[in-house]
């Protein structure tokens, strides 16, 4: 004799099975949610809660950004200033359109890349030297 407790998460309703060779029997351990009348009412609630708490956080987060420092750049793009494209190309302006920019990669080897996707040509970072005090301090003792 095997006994399970099922619980039906839709309706709240739990019951307690009994096996006996082919013979299973149930016994209500609580009512439906439906029987019970107001207070079943908050669970069949708790689904559309979910659902709306869900839907404004996905509205919060994928919201579009806006990249304020791109577009100056993008919009004072001038002939003969050397970018880089988001793929790592590096080229020379030939020429700029509302949409679109002429790179000029190699002698005479042009490409049309969306304006979007052309960036400004990153800075090196000056170098700093460590200073060396622990060594300096250990050789004079």
């Amino acid at each position: 004799m095997a006994n399970f407790l099922f619980i039906n998460p839709a309706t709240g309703f739990m019951c307690e099975c009994e096996m006996n060779s082919n013979v299973i029997s149930t016994v209500d351990l609580e009512e439906p949610a439906a029987a019970q009348g107001a207070q079943g009412a908050p669970k069949q609630g708790m689904g559309i809660i979910w659902l709306v708490v869900l839907m404004v956080l996905m509205l919060a987060f994928m919201r579009p950004r806006k990249d304020k420092e791109g577009d100056k750049f993008r919009n004072s793009l001038q002939e003969g200033q050397e970018v880089i494209t988001s793929s790592g190309i590096v080229g020379t302006v030939k020429s700029v359109d509302e949409l679109f920019v002429v790179l000029d990669i190699n002698q005479n080897n042009r490409i049309k890349v969306d304006k979007r996707y052309v960036n400004p040509l990153p800075t090196p970072a000056p170098v700093v030297e460590k200073k060396k005090k622990n060594k300096e301090e250990k050789s004079e003792k």
